[in-house]
């Protein structure tokens, strides 16, 4: 038990605003771990006491699947923002690609905005999308984007 120490000084020298602002003050993953050291400590307290915490607090009798529940959340958090920068990542070096290539794609996309085809709104975006990447790796031409509306 890693943090036994700190909540048994926490719990009965200190104060329960104390703990909470000291546990809400650690990391997600930390918090998941104090309160299992939490619950071991009120275990090995309740059998020291004879008390029956564990049938007697309405709490306990869920505390591990809530404990759970909240990692898994922490977790699939951390998933989904990992997910999410490859994703951006991916299509960063897409659009990268297709910043670069051949006059040809710029053209028909511009060619596709001026001309108001079925997917011009999506074009619209890619060529903006496109020229924020250029203008993020430096190598931004207005030149290629002639013709373009103002407005974009």
């Amino acid at each position: 038990m890693k943090y036994k120490d700190k909540i048994n000084r926490l719990v009965f020298e200190g104060s329960a605003e104390e703990f909470q602002n000291w546990l809400l003050a650690q990391p997600k993953m930390e918090q998941v771990a104090i309160m299992r050291d939490l619950k071991e400590l009120t275990l090995v307290y309740s059998e020291t006491t004879n008390m029956k915490i564990p049938k007697d607090v309405p709490i306990m009798e869920n505390f591990d699947k809530k404990i759970d529940t909240f990692e898994d959340s922490i977790l699939n958090v951390r998933l989904a923002e990992d997910f999410r920068a490859k994703v951006e990542e991916a299509m960063e070096n897409q659009l990268r690609k297709m910043a670069t290539a051949d006059y040809g794609v710029r053209e028909h996309i511009i060619s596709c905005i001026l001309n108001d085809e079925p997917k011009a709104a999506e074009m619209r975006t890619l060529a903006q999308m496109m020229i924020a990447l250029e203008k993020k790796e430096n190598f931004h031409d207005p030149e290629k984007w002639k013709g373009l509306p103002e407005d974009l």
